[in-house]
């Protein structure tokens, strides 16, 4: 059984793309999955997590629901991990017969987790905190990178811009015509790539709206790094 779901990362989530969490458990006659389950089968563990952490996180999760009647504070990217869990136990398992039925806790933890789920975007969307306010594109995207682990991926790379950004502010002091031609030596390729991806955004942040100063452009990308996690 397999379902061709693309993968969807928790930066892309939209409310709208959620399924109602009261929908069917069963696999449907066609042969495909239902809503729910090909919606839990568009996340995918990244690579380097330990094999074990799902079931970890899906197991201490349905603790806490039967404990609490409550699903645990584990962010986006947790809910969606055990619910990709919870996917793979019904796999292995709904042959045995009315999957609900076998399995009530676990089901009811499904349902709950996809409430939570689309509750987050919802509200996030909706900007209710801020009900008066219009955010900008940028706010939105910022916004959407923070909820996942992809948005400390790219704040970090705004951290290392900075540093890039005050090394330039630093060699514009000492006199240079060009501050922001740096020498970029890194032993590590991998970290090497990541500073030079690094020094083109410095760059770009630095030309983008029309310019900004070298100060300027430092304390924006220190703003955005803080507002992705970094």
């Amino acid at each position: 059984m397999t379902s061709d779901e693309r993968e969807i990362s928790t930066a892309a989530l939209t409310a709208d793309g959620v399924p109602s969490p009261d929908g069917s458990l069963d696999m449907q006659r066609d042969g495909e999955f239902p809503p729910i389950w090909r919606f839990a089968v568009t996340y995918r563990p990244p690579a380097a997590l330990p094999r074990e952490l799902p079931a970890l996180v899906a197991e201490s999760a349905l603790v806490q629901w039967k404990s609490k009647n409550a699903v645990p504070e584990i962010g986006l990217d947790g809910q969606r991990l055990a619910l990709w869990w919870l996917f793979h136990h019904w796999r292995h398992t709904q042959s045995e017969g009315p999957w609900e039925r076998g399995y009530p806790e676990h089901a009811a933890l499904m349902r709950a987790l996809v409430k939570a789920i689309h509750l987050e975007l919802y509200q996030e969307e909706s900007w209710w905190w801020e009900p008066n306010h219009e955010p900008t594109d940028e706010e939105r995207w910022q916004r959407a990178l923070g909820r996942s682990t992809e948005g400390r991926d790219v704040g970090e790379l705004y951290d290392i811009a900075a540093n890039v950004l005050s090394q330039a502010i630093e060699q514009r002091e000492a006199g240079a015509e060009d501050p922001l031609n740096l020498p970029l030596i890194e032993e590590d390729p991998l970290r090497g790539a990541r500073v030079h991806a690094a020094y083109l955004l410095a760059r770009g942040l630095v030309t983008s709206g029309g310019g900004r100063t070298l100060e300027e452009a430092r304390d924006a990308a220190y703003a955005t790094a803080a507002s992705l996690g970094a």
